[in-house]
């Protein structure tokens, strides 16, 4: 499902630690044309798995921060690929400054507006007393980055792609969240044994430090 959600500028600029033009960040930031949506999707988890709609996302993480959800939403945002051919245009016209700030921008900007997704779901869900999980995504953790592919098959609506390596337009972002009946984790699981030593590179990550 697609929704709307509006930028404000004003929104942007406090995330800007460097002298800047209001005007010329507010013209940058009308390059932004997010596109935003969501799936929900029934989920069934095990200690190392999660199967959603066919799809196995192999992860211990995941399993973990959704262990006592039985359904899950695929959330996701992108700026497009046309916000990508504006800041390859501008380094191409040697504006290296103009390039950079807009890309810083457009970072803050797909966070940012994920991240009001996610509170807004939150918010829908509280009044029909269930409960969200935070969102996890492919990257983090063990969730390797290929499961970006599994997870944006998910939904027909979903305009973002995956290339092999990273997701197609470069500013995009892709989440599950689940659905619970009880009050979340605060925090993202961590500890040891969580990956149970099978991915030692997550556990050097924000995500997953062992003790």
């Amino acid at each position: 499902m697609r929704i709307n959600l509006n930028l404000d500028a004003k929104e942007l600029l406090k995330y800007i630690d460097r002298p800047y033009d209001e005007a010329e960040v507010s013209e940058l930031i009308s390059e932004i044309k997010p596109s935003l949506g969501y799936k929900v999707l029934p989920a069934n988890i095990t200690d190392f798995m999660v199967k959603l709609c066919g799809y196995d996302i192999k992860s211990y993480y995941l399993a973990k921060g959704l262990e006592n959800s039985t359904k899950a939403i695929f959330i996701w945002a992108t700026l497009g690929k046309e916000l990508d051919d504006k800041i390859h245009d501008l380094l191409s016209e040697d504006k290296i400054y103009k390039a950079t700030l807009l890309d810083e921008l457009a970072s803050f900007a797909v966070d940012f507006l994920m991240e009001k997704l996610y509170l807004r779901l939150k918010q829908d869900y509280i009044k029909k007393r269930k409960f969200l999980t935070l969102r996890y995504s492919p990257g983090y953790g063990d969730i390797a980055i290929d499961e970006s592919e599994k997870l944006i098959k998910l939904d027909d609506t979903c305009t973002i792609s995956y290339n092999g390596s990273m997701l197609v337009p470069q500013k995009s972002i892709t989440a599950i969240v689940g659905i619970s009946s009880t009050p979340e984790l605060r925090n993202y699981p961590k500890g040891t044994g969580l990956c149970r030593g099978e991915n030692c590179y997550a556990c050097k990550t924000w995500a997953c430090m062992k003790n």
